[in-house]
């Protein structure tokens, strides 16, 4: 996947290379007569297309990309193939070929919302100008209803904040408990200068999940920025009890017990874990990078 791919964005995008997919499914009304050759083959194309959705879904972009490539050589004029290998592409890190099908599928039909918000997507630092135009024409579709959302996070990433403002009520309000729209709440308070109501947002949002550790440490950061003095230090706990293997967080933690409580018996166990956890070399990016394995709390015996 794309390191830029926002995880609300590629969902949509996901979501609607199944649903752009023309249903193919046998009619039950009285036989008719026998369906032309062409019709055939358009047929064979969109089974094709529903498989790599379904290829993409299930992780398996490689064999998707495979799949489309023979897709779009057969039928080089059918648009949702092409936006269907952007995606495939972009899964697996593959930006400019991603863009290269994505500009196949805008060049063959320019109104086709779902391909500009992959542009978009694809785009937002390369070309930020043109993804404010798209993302300006987006929000007057008739059904921007359905693209606010995989929308929101590239308002914001081009600071068209009010919009971004905008959208995120009417999400909110069918969705209030939503843990993603309050995360981007919290990221829109912050790119609009509002620490505090940033820090408001995040805790609402770890009353519903509270072992969040990008959301944790973010909050830890906010109270310190805005002197919240009493809630700095819980927070940083918070985060090493979630993610023991956090390096930099624990080294704050000493730094603040140290500060305000140097006779605390945690002190000795916090250096031991950080000595501990700076010999394995891990540190905050150990779950990003995929290593669902949760480190112990407290290092083995002999490994202090």
């Amino acid at each position: 996947m794309s390191p830029n791919a926002h995880p609300i964005v590629l969902a949509a995008l996901l979501s609607l290379a199944t649903t752009l997919t023309p249903n193919v499914a046998p009619c039950q009304d009285p036989p008719a007569p026998a369906p032309s050759p062409a019709k055939i083959e358009r047929g064979r194309e969109l089974r094709a297309l529903d498989a790599a959705a379904a290829d993409m879904a299930a992780g398996k972009a490689a064999r998707a990309e495979t799949l489309l490539q023979s897709v779009v050589e057969r039928a080089p004029d059918l648009e949702v193939a092409w936006y269907q290998l952007a995606i495939a592409r972009m899964l697996q890190g593959k930006a400019d070929g991603a863009i290269t099908a994505v500009d196949a599928a805008l060049a063959r039909r320019a109104d086709f919302p779902e391909a500009r918000i992959l542009w978009i997507e694809l785009s937002v630092e390369r070309e930020p100008d043109k993804c404010r135009e798209f993302a300006t024409e987006l929000l007057k579709h008739k059904d921007v209803a359905s693209l606010r959302r995989p929308l929101l996070p590239h308002l914001i990433a081009l600071r068209m904040l009010d919009q971004a403002e905008e959208a995120l009520k009417e999400l909110r309000t069918e969705a209030p408990k939503d843990v993603d729209l309050l995360k981007l709440q919290a990221n829109l308070q912050i790119e609009g200068g509002k620490p505090e109501a940033a820090a408001a947002s995040l805790e609402e949002m770890l009353a519903i999940e509270p072992k969040d550790p990008h959301s944790l440490n973010t909050l830890a950061n906010l109270y310190e920025a805005t002197g919240a003095t009493d809630k700095v230090l819980p927070t940083w706990e918070r985060l090493v009890a979630v993610n023991p293997s956090n390096v930099a967080a624990r080294k704050r933690v000493i730094e603040l017990l140290s500060e305000r409580a140097p006779a605390s018996p945690k002190l000795d166990e916090h250096r031991k874990l950080m000595r501990y956890y700076q010999r394995r070399g891990e540190g905050p990016s150990a779950a990003e990078k995929g290593d669902t394995k949760a480190p112990p709390a407290a290092p083995p015996k002999g490994g202090r």
